[in-house]
C-alpha cells in the first residue's frame, strides 16, 4: 500500500485503506532542524504493482520452490535465475539510477511483467526496476 515508516510510535500506525484520509506526517527522527512533512495515503500504483507480483509468484511455483543461482551481484545489480528441471525464470533487478545491461544466455524469452518478447544475451534493465523473464 505504499505506507509510509518512521521512528517510534509511528510503526504502529492503522493501515491505509483506500477510502480514508490522513493528515501529512512530520518525521519523528531526533535530528535538530525544521520539521518536515510528508503526505500520506493510499498508493494504488504500488499497490497493483505487489499484486501483480503476488500473481505472478503464484502462477510460476518454480519463484516459490525452484532452486536459486546468482549469476551476477554488482554495484547495484543483481541477477539470478530460479530453476527446477521444468523451467527457468531469470530474474534481473536495477536499483541504480541508470540504464544497466546485464547477461543471461541467449534465446527467446516472455517479460513476465510486460508480456513483451524479447531475447536474451545482453538485456538492458532500466533504472529502479526488474525484468522477470521466461
Amino acid at each position: 500500500m505504499g505506507m509510509w515508516g518512521g521512528d517510534d510510535p509511528d510503526p504502529r500506525k492503522p493501515l491505509w485503506w483506500k477510502e480514508m484520509s490522513f493528515a501529512p506526517e512530520t518525521r519523528t527522527n531526533y535530528q535538530p532542524g525544521p520539521k518536515s512533512y510528508d503526505s500520506v495515503g493510499f498508493n494504488q500504483q504500488h499497490f497493483d504493482w505487489y499484486k501483480q507480483l503476488i500473481a505472478l509468484r503464484n502462477k510460476h511455483s518454480v519463484l516459490r520452490r525452484g532452486d536459486i543461482a546468482f549469476t551476477e551481484t554488482n554495484n547495484k545489480l543483481v541477477v539470478y535465475k530460479r530453476f527446477d528441471g521444468k523451467q527457468t525464470i531469470w530474474v534481473l533487478l536495477n536499483a541504480g539510477n541508470t540504464e544497466v545491461t546485464a547477461q543471461i544466455p541467449a534465446g527467446d524469452y516472455t517479460n513476465l511483467l510486460t508480456g513483451i518478447k524479447q531475447k536474451g544475451g545482453a538485456v538492458a534493465v532500466p533504472p529502479l526496476q526488474g525484468v522477470v523473464l521466461q
